[in-house]
């Protein structure tokens, strides 16, 4: 899937919440603490500093990239290339990332900046963002591109183990149906995480975040017990095996060297990109995202 390649003047340019591995084409989000003292992604701020504040009683809000930083990101690419791809945080879990995005792209130059809704974010944005910089350097058209991109966004496999589901209730994130009795085990997140419960949770297909399962027991063996349900003999059959992309938020108990050898075994490239502060801010130590490609058919 990333073989030999040649390059075309095309710019990927993302949000930070895509947790890009290229970071010079990428627009921070912005984290705004409780005392409305606010941060640039990545650039002010990073996870294991925002784990430490919130550890000492603050709290944060996260925004979309200022449109100013929108402007100047789109504005700087199109000196140095014919076309911009831009790749937002999925418009179910940040929908202004998405409508900021598009109002600067129209007004700059709606032909040559193109937005594109990932549904997905952090460690899956890394896996969009990777599989999209290939299709550049493999000599694509735009057009060819974004038809490419869209077919890929729709087989990428992402889910998260979450330790501690007190951010995830705080976020507000959560669009999916879930039955009562989930929601009621997310409402009493604080109640839950001194009982040892984890989460996993996914990505849907509208891109919206989703209670998949809950699990009993610590976090360095329920994240193995996790990455193992969804990666084995027999539903390897149901991915490609080129590559597979993992992160964490801060790794405390979790060995991650341990997923990655795990994974290791089933694909070619098992590639660790850790998760940026805005998606943190809502997380937990020992968050763990893992990403995958659905079979392309």
């Amino acid at each position: 899937m990333f073989g030999k390649v040649i390059y075309l003047k095309t710019i990927i340019t993302t949000d930070s919440g895509m947790d890009p591995i290229d970071k010079k084409n990428m627009v921070s989000g912005i984290l705004i603490r409780n005392d409305n003292e606010e941060f640039k992604d990545v650039c002010d701020i990073n996870s294991k500093e925002v784990l430490r504040q919130i550890d000492k009683g603050y709290t944060f809000k996260t925004s979309a990239p200022s449109l100013a930083d929108y402007y100047q990101l789109f504005e700087r690419s199109l000196n140095v290339a014919d076309d911009v791809i831009h790749l937002s945080m999925s418009e179910g879990i940040s929908s202004a990332s998405v409508a900021s995005a598009n109002f600067v792209a129209n007004d700059i130059d709606s032909e040559r900046i193109t937005v594109i809704d990932s549904k997905c974010g952090a460690t899956g944005g890394t896996l969009i963002n990777l599989y999209a910089n290939y299709l550049v350097k493999k000599g694509l058209e735009k057009k060819e591109i974004l038809q490419e991109l869209k077919k890929f966004i729709s087989h990428v496999k992402t889910s998260f183990f979450v330790p501690n589901p007190e951010g995830f209730q705080r976020s507000g994130r959560d669009k999916s149906e879930l039955c009562l009795k989930e929601k009621a085990l997310i409402v009493g997140g604080k109640v839950l995480t001194l009982a040892g419960v984890k989460f996993q949770v996914d990505f849907n297909d509208e891109g919206n975040l989703f209670v998949k399962k809950t699990m009993l027991g610590l976090a360095h063996t329920k994240v193995m017990q996790m990455i193992k349900e969804i990666v084995n003999d027999k539903t390897i059959a149901d991915f490609e095996q080129d590559i597979a992309v993992i992160g964490t938020v801060l790794e405390e108990r979790v060995n991650m060297q341990e997923v990655k050898e795990y994974l290791g075994g089933y694909f070619n490239n098992v590639i660790r990109q850790d998760i940026n502060a805005v998606v943190a801010a809502y997380g937990s130590a020992d968050l763990v995202g893992l990403s995958l490609v659905r079979k392309l058919k």
